[in-house]
């Protein structure tokens, strides 16, 4: 089978923090898989302070120059971050702007091959994941994005799911997910979606990929027969193919992708649909 995009050996990790919970959870569990690749590792955060309206000129300078003067510390700050939860030195980057635009604008500077960054949602339908800083940066990535929740096992996943969907929707993360997997020594699962209108995602097309694949079809409701899938066969990690085009698979939000976030406790790992093609594959 030709699945489009390939795999490409991750070689420049980022991490965008805030310093938080969620934001350690991301900057270990992106050190495993920067060890397992032997990639570089960089570390964003956003310096923005949004001024109130009734700022005048004059204290918006004192303001701006009392930033100046603390970009030194906040480096230091972040270096230091960075060493004590992965235990190497790491990048730091430190653009001026909101934190969505930075880490977006980082990602494509940097040629990013792959993003880590923490959620504080809980899981359940309670969850409000759109509208986040992660929301904003999955919608704006050209490459893929790890959302990695606070709670989640900090380990290589020995199960890798992904879905795909009629169409051919998914298959670009299939791709992935079979290359993560390999590299990983884990089972990969192919949770095929509806009836796909050509022959896609079967145990022997995807051999090509991986020689521990299983396919398994899924009816009904997407997101539940992922999440069934998942708690059932115990994945340590979901990929799946974001775009916004509304169709069966294909639209994060509000639909599949989205309820598979906020349902599963595991890291989940978006793919861009039209991701730029990377020249070294596995």
């Amino acid at each position: 089978m030709s699945v489009e995009g390939g795999f490409a050996l991750p070689k420049k990790i980022l991490v965008a923090t805030d310093f938080s919970v969620a934001s350690e959870s991301a900057a270990h569990y992106a050190r495993l898989w920067a060890d397992l690749f032997g990639a570089s590792l960089s570390v964003v955060h956003a310096q923005h302070f949004e001024f109130p309206p009734y700022f005048t000129q004059a204290q918006m300078k004192i303001i701006l120059r009392e930033a100046a003067r603390a970009r030194s510390k906040a480096e230091n700050h972040t270096a230091s971050w960075m060493r004590r939860i992965t235990g190497g030195r790491a990048k730091v980057l430190l653009p001026e702007a909101p934190p969505v635009e930075a880490v977006a604008r980082v990602m494509r500077e940097e040629n990013a091959d792959l993003t880590f960054m923490g959620t504080h949602g809980r899981i359940g339908a309670g969850r409000l994941w759109m509208g986040s800083v992660a929301e904003g940066v999955v919608r704006a990535a050209e490459s893929p994005v790890m959302i990695v929740r606070a709670e989640a096992r900090l380990e290589l996943p020995r199960v890798v799911l992904c879905a795909i969907g009629e169409d051919g929707a998914g298959l670009r993360a299939l791709a992935y997910a079979a290359g993560l997997a390999r590299a990983a020594g884990a089972k990969l699962l192919s949770v095929r979606l509806g009836k796909p209108a050509r022959k896609i995602g079967t145990a022997a097309d995807l051999l090509a990929l991986s020689d521990r694949v299983e396919s398994i079809p899924v009816k009904g409701d997407p997101a539940e027969g992922i999440l069934k899938t998942w708690a059932q066969r115990k994945a340590g990690l979901i990929v799946m193919e974001t775009e916004r085009r509304p169709s069966f698979l294909r639209t994060i939000f509000g639909t599949t992708a989205e309820k598979v976030m906020q349902g599963s406790a595991v890291p989940f790992l978006a793919i861009p649909e039209l991701m730029p093609k990377r020249a070294k594959e596995l």
